[in-house]
Order: structure tokens, then C-alpha cells, then sequence
């Protein structure tokens, strides 16, 4: 059996061991946590990597659609808006010459060619008002599905008040006190309309370059 020297011998060595065991424990231990900690820091990183990734892929094919998407509206626009403003030149001119032609059928101070007579210069001018009334007449209709509503229903509205000036001047006497007064009160209606019509025209194209977006610089 041992002695107690021994065993204080024992005892002490045993204790060192522990200790020593601890501290390997410890250290190990400490290691260990390293290593997961790296392992799972680098399985975020690597997850967070992917999920940056796709997030990247999906931004790539939003922004994708957006430019191809902008790209076929500015197609559009510019489609429509060459074939709307291609209308109003048209709708300009036909309205310009209409008109001149409302406004010579009864002018204020009148030139007449002496070697006609007056059912000839009537019928001439009617002539000429017809040609003007008709042309502009087909670019109203013929056209509307390409123009702006609101420019063709004053578009409408001059043509029957110029209509309205040939009839007068057709078949009122000129002899008559009010037949001066009705041809100048029909003629400044139709002015006030065209400029109406060119109000609208502008007021439209202006409309339509605010819809387009401006190109990137």
C-alpha cells in the first residue's frame, strides 16, 4: 500500500495531467471554433455570393425588358407622331386654301374680270370653293383615326360654316342689305375657326414631344 508521500506523489501528477488536458482541450477546442466559424462564414459567403448573383442575373433581364420595352414605346411614338404631324401639314394646307376660297366668294372690295358676267364669276368661285371644300373635306375623314379628336371636330365644325358661306352666297341677292353683312359675319367664323384648328394643331404636337421621353445622354 502506498505511503502518503506517494500518494501526495500520485495526486499532484494526476493534477498536472488534468491541467495539462485542459489547456489541450482548450486550445483544441478554441481551434475547432475557428475552423467552424470560417467553414460557416464561408458557406454565407458563398450563399450570399449565389443570392448577389441571381439577384444581378434578374436586375439584368428587368433592365433588359425596361430598354427593349422603351425602345419598341420611342418605335411607336415616333411611328405615330410622324404619321399624326404628316396629317396636320396635310390638314393645314387643305384648311388654308378652303379658307382663301370662303373669303373671295364675297370680299369686301371686289375685282371682277368685266368681259364675264356674273353668273360666270359666281359659278367660277363656287367652282374654286368646291375644288377646296372637297380636298379638305376627304383629308378630315379619310384621316381621322391618325389625328387628335378635338382637332377634327373643329375641323367639322369650319367645314360647315364654309358650307353655310356658299349657300349664302349661292343663292342670297346681292342687292339685298344684309347679304354684306352676312357674308363678312360668315368669313371672320370661318378665320376664327382655322385659327382655332391651328391652336389645336400646336397645342397637340407639343402634347405629344412631352409624352416621349428624352434619349439617354
Amino acid at each position: 500500500m502506498p505511503n502518503a508521500t506517494e500518494l501526495l506523489k500520485l495526486t499532484a501528477a494526476f493534477g498536472a495531467s488534468v491541467g495539462v488536458a485542459a489547456l489541450i482541450l482548450r486550445a483544441l477546442s478554441g481551434w475547432l471554433g475557428k475552423v467552424w466559424a470560417n467553414r460557416i462564414l464561408e458557406q454565407d459567403r458563398a450563399r450570399y455570393a449565389k443570392e448577389i448573383e441571381e439577384f444581378r442575373q434578374k436586375g439584368q433581364a428587368v433592365l433588359e425588358r425596361l430598354r427593349t420595352r422603351s425602345e419598341r414605346e420611342l418605335l411607336i411614338h415616333r411611328v405615330q407622331f410622324e404619321k399624326e404631324f404628316e396629317v396636320y401639314v396635310k390638314l393645314w394646307s387643305g384648311l388654308v386654301d378652303l379658307v382663301a376660297a370662303t373669303s373671295s366668294l364675297r370680299p369686301a372690295i371686289d375685282h371682277v374680270d368685266t368681259s364675264k358676267t356674273e353668273d360666270q364669276i359666281k359659278q367660277e368661285r363656287l367652282d374654286e370653293l368646291s375644288k377646296a371644300y372637297g380636298t379638305f373635306k376627304e383629308i378630315v375623314h379619310r384621316y381621322r383615326p391618325f389625328y387628335a379628336p378635338e382637332v377634327h371636330d373643329l375641323a367639322r365644325q369650319l367645314l360647315r360654316d364654309a358650307y353655310h358661306e356658299a349657300l349664302g352666297y349661292k343663292y342670297h341677292d346681292p342687292r339685298k342689305i344684309d347679304h354684306w353683312e352676312e357674308a363678312l359675319a360668315n368669313v371672320e367664323t370661318v378665320r376664327r375657326e382655322a385659327d382655332q384648328v391651328c391652336d389645336a394643331i400646336r397645342q397637340r404636337i407639343w402634347a405629344v414631344g412631352e409624352m416621349v421621353p428624352e434619349a439617354d445622354s
